[in-house]
């Protein structure tokens, strides 16, 4: 398990560390992290798994888990549509109690209350969804409509750098629906890297951020290889002793 000195919060990587399926990832994360996220990136791919990729002993894993949701939802056909999506997913790995459930925001803000309705009257509950900022949106246009909600934030660290997304810190109540970090790398050009590639700002932020997210809520360190993963662990380990978040 990760070092104590992070225990405040919830160390995660994603299930696609290792060039290997979600099930075996999951099983070599166990002795790195304290929860992973499933990625379920691509719909049609996703809604295929079966037993082989999602077997019963992921329950049995000493590992937590969340779900991204995918990328490619069908918002154009109306949120009702994207919502028997995500809940035939969800259902997928209900047997592995999923913390929380990450979403990019719809394209239109006017469909995020219809969504959040439709998966209410599913039998889901609101606080378990997260909405994560991402390029083009940084949630500030339908920031209005998340606070009629129970939703969370995910916060993409990187996202709001390389796209200058400051304004979403200044909306009212933001540090009250904070509940999860993706933190990489986001030196221009390095993509998803190790934190031994962020920038000093960013540093600097997720300092400020670390201020602010609750005990309890999930750090992923978003990166896409074990050298990666296991520096990044290194290096945020060494950040929260010398800040002082023991």
């Amino acid at each position: 398990m990760p070092d104590s000195s992070v225990s405040r919060w919830r160390l995660a990587a994603p299930s696609f560390v290792w060039p290997a399926g979600l099930a075996e990832n999951c099983q070599r994360l166990q002795t790195l992290v304290d929860e992973a996220a499933l990625l379920f990136f691509e719909t049609e791919a996703c809604l295929a798994y079966g037993p082989h990729d999602l077997p019963l002993w992921l329950n049995d894993l000493d590992l937590g888990y969340h779900v991204h949701m995918p990328l490619d939802l069908p918002w154009q056909n109306g949120p009702r549509e994207v919502v028997r999506t995500v809940t035939a997913l969800a259902e997928k790995v209900a047997f592995v109690r999923p913390n929380g459930y990450v979403l990019h925001p719809p394209p239109e803000a006017k469909d995020l209350a219809a969504f959040y309705q439709a998966w209410i009257d599913r039998g889901f509950a609101g606080s378990d969804l997260l909405i994560e900022n991402i390029e083009g949106n940084d949630l500030c246009r339908l920031w209005p409509e998340l606070r009629m909600t129970e939703c969370s934030v995910c916060l993409d660290v990187g996202h709001l750098l390389l796209f200058d997304q400051w304004d979403l810190l200044q909306q009212p109540g933001f540090s009250d629906r904070l509940a999860m970090l993706h933190l990489y790398g986001d030196q221009p050009g390095h993509g998803h890297a190790s934190l031994a590639c962020m920038t000093a700002n960013g540093r600097e932020l997720t300092r400020t951020l670390l201020s602010r997210l609750p005990q309890g809520a999930t750090i992923v360190l978003e990166t896409f290889s074990p050298r990666e993963l296991q520096e990044s662990l290194d290096i945020f380990s060494t950040w929260v002793t010398n800040w002082g978040f023991q």
